[in-house]
């Protein structure tokens, strides 16, 4: 359970035990009235709401005594408004924000209940951010030149592991993300469909470099709340990454460890599956393959490889990810036994699950098959 939601489950457990006890609950024919506001993200720290201002998920308002008791507590709601009922009039402490947020208004403040209301009780708060840059890394070398362009599409895009954040990305590749709450996070960005991550760190100029892994995640960053910013530890993250387009080649063969056209009913073939890769690109590679009907499946080696299966689905389909780009050569057995005569049958294969592999569909490979009884 993380922190925030048992911080909710240990309120929610008080609240029952004061309602209960009366603790600040009002009871029958006590006047009573209510505190009204508006939690929300005040992104600029300016105190008002204005554009680019907006709601706070998992915003809190909670209810005090002067003399520090505890009397109730709300989420405010999806627009960040939030109404309390039923408080017997008087003197209270109310405390709003969003925890790991600072806040850019006064977090307490005070109020006197009457059978009217209080209302406009508001509350702001703001996280940290980061910024950077997406680019074209035409050349593939890592380093942002002045003419490779910005990248701006839906697909691609910073985020944080750790929390919900929000984004905004300019035309020419620029970037924000905000709203990030105190803490831990480390940065992603996603894999895309014929575009891969350029190499980290390559250059000798911090501002032009890509700052992610191949893999696509960043180092991580601290954040902690001074004053009414949410700032990183140790100064401002920029952190940039480069794509460009991935492509990478593969070849698929079959060997045996005998004659597969000349087999009776009863033997056992061992069947040796050879997958090689060269390209410039990381990727994730699956091998399906077929038997024929009569040649029935006894034991897979798979050397690295993920077995994965679909129901009754009778293919054998591998898949494996590399983290290098050095070329890769793989190898797993089959190992099978004829139950059935075989005319002219074949073992099929082909490579497939990459985002990078050029002419994925015409990578094949076969092996003939025939048995007597």
């Amino acid at each position: 359970m993380s922190s925030t939601r048992a911080r909710w489950a240990g309120i929610a457990a008080i609240t029952a035990v004061c309602a209960v006890a009366g603790g600040g609950v009002a009871v029958a024919d006590e006047a009573t009235g209510s505190i009204s506001g508006l939690v929300w993200n005040d992104r600029d720290a300016d105190g008002a709401v204005g554009e680019g201002d907006g709601v706070l998920w998992d915003a809190y308002v909670e209810v005090h005594r002067p003399n520090g008791d505890w009397v109730t507590w709300q989420r405010a709601s999806y627009d960040g408004t939030y109404t309390i009922s039923g408080l017997p009039e008087g003197d209270y402490l109310v405390t709003g924000g969003k925890y790991g947020f600072a806040s850019t208004t006064r977090s307490v403040q005070r109020v006197v209940v009457t059978s009217e209301g209080v209302s406009g009780v508001d509350f702001g708060a703001r996280g940290g951010q980061i910024t950077g840059r997406i680019w074209h890394d035409v050349n593939e070398d890592g380093v942002r030149q002045d003419d490779e362009p910005g990248l701006v599409d839906a697909l691609t895009y910073v985020a944080s592991l750790h929390s919900q954040e929000s984004w905004r990305q300019e035309a020419d590749g620029t970037y924000v993300v905000y709203d990030l709450e105190a803490g831990s996070h480390v940065f992603s960005t996603p894999s895309r469909s014929t575009l891969a991550r350029s190499p980290k760190g390559a250059g000798d100029d911090p501002e032009r470099d890509s700052d992610f892994e191949r893999t696509g995640v960043s180092e991580t960053v601290e954040f902690r709340v001074v004053g009414d910013q949410v700032l990183p530890v140790g100064g401002p993250v920029v952190l940039d990454v480069g794509y460009y387009v991935g492509v990478t080649h593969g070849a698929l063969t079959f060997t045996a460890d005998r004659d597969t056209t000349d087999l009776e009913v009863g033997d056992t073939v061992v069947l040796t599956a050879t997958a090689a890769y060269t390209g410039n690109a990381i990727d994730t590679y699956g091998v399906s393959i077929d038997l024929p009907q009569g040649l029935t499946e006894v034991s897979v080696t798979q050397d690295g490889w993920l077995r994965e299966t679909y129901g009754g689905d009778p293919h054998i389909f591998l898949r494996r990810s590399w983290d290098a780009l050095e070329p890769v050569t793989s190898t797993f057995t089959i190992t099978a036994r004829v139950t059935a005569p075989i005319t002219s049958g074949l073992v099929t294969g082909k490579l497939n699950n990459s985002s990078y592999l050029a002419d994925w569909d015409l990578i094949r490979a076969s092996l003939p098959v025939s048995a007597t009884s």
